[in-house]
């Protein structure tokens, strides 16, 4: 099925699939900048779905491997939040493009976007994982995660429906009986599913689940973190497993608690998690290194004193910010 998913322009696709091929994990995703495309399977609440996403100029375009009402609905779902489709980029600039430091990079790239994540557990390791590493040490280490524990989009013996608990198969069931397509996708049925050869070596990203039952070691040893980076990612699981949800529609307080409270996680991760994942578009990450050099000051103090012109948008000043410094965050 193709999926048309509007936007209000304009959308810096060339910039957007730029940071997803610098931050595309081995075996969980394929892009391509010069196809403008990115492929990768969505867990859906009737399993794995593959869909290839097309970054055009106006719309991204989905084709997606699946006719479930339920299925395309929570795919659509998840890509708009994930490519920030929902944003007014003439409502960014009106507040923050008079300002004499974010002003002129708002007028260089007015369609960027703030990337999301399609999944917030999955955003939420890869962040740990990638703590204090280059890029390419993050992938190649996440790449390991998603190879040792990750699912393939139809695991031997095993249903789509077993890839989630029992209450989440019933609310599966109950979205099938009950959903409708995303009332804003246009929908034209008839188009040639991605094939599977497309997706034939992806795999879906671990769930709390499976990492929690997996324990420090085994993750350690898999993937080869250090010991208390290993037991970040565990605790993590065990937290989401348990039911904390790293997600737009909840309470953005308890959940920065809550991940502040495990090993491992502190301030800058919470931030840039909160931008990223629970799409607090006032989120700062004032003791980011990146950003300290961006504004030319030396302490998370100044840029805080700073970045208070920027509020209730300052998320977008730390992409534009990020984006001319180093191009990709």
């Amino acid at each position: 099925m193709q999926v048309d998913l509007p936007l209000a322009p304009p959308f810096d696709a060339p910039a957007a699939l730029a940071a997803l091929a610098a931050h595309a994990v081995p075996g969980l995703e394929r892009v391509d900048p010069a196809a403008g495309t990115c492929t990768r399977l969505f867990l859906t609440g009737t399993g794995p779905v593959p869909v290839t996403a097309t970054l055009l100029p106006d719309s991204v375009s989905l084709d997606i491997g699946a006719e479930s009402p339920a299925a395309v609905a929570d795919i659509t779902t998840a890509v708009r939040g994930w490519l920030d489709l929902e944003l007014e980029p003439e409502r960014v600039a009106a507040m923050l493009g008079n300002d004499a430091v974010v002003g002129p990079l708002i007028a260089a790239r007015p369609g960027l976007r703030i990337l999301g994540y399609p999944d917030g557990f999955e955003g939420a390791v890869c962040t740990v994982v990638g703590q204090q590493v280059s890029l390419a040490a993050a992938r190649t280490f996440t790449g390991r995660l998603v190879s040792a524990f990750g699912s393939p989009a139809c695991s031997p013996g095993r249903s789509p429906s077993s890839h989630f608990l029992p209450h989440e198969r019933e609310q599966a069931a109950e979205r099938e009986r009950t959903a409708h397509p995303e009332p804003k996708a246009r929908t034209a049925v008839g188009r040639s599913r991605p094939p599977n050869e497309a997706v034939a070596d992806l795999v879906v990203f671990p769930t709390p689940e499976t990492l929690a039952a997996a324990g420090p070691e085994a993750i350690r040893q898999a993937v080869g973190l250090t010991n208390a980076r290993a037991r970040t990612v565990h605790a993590l699981a065990e937290a989401c497993a348990a039911g904390l949800r790293i997600a737009p529609d909840t309470d953005h307080a308890e959940v920065r608690r809550r991940l502040l409270a495990l090993p491992g996680i502190g301030p800058w991760t919470v931030e840039y998690l909160a931008m990223r994942a629970l799409h607090d578009r006032d989120a700062y990450p004032e003791g980011d290194l990146v950003l300290q050099r961006a504004l030319e000051v030396k302490t998370a103090k100044q840029a805080r004193e700073l970045g208070q012109a920027w509020a209730p948008v300052r998320a977008y000043a730390v992409f534009h910010l990020w984006t001319a410094s180093a191009y990709l965050p």
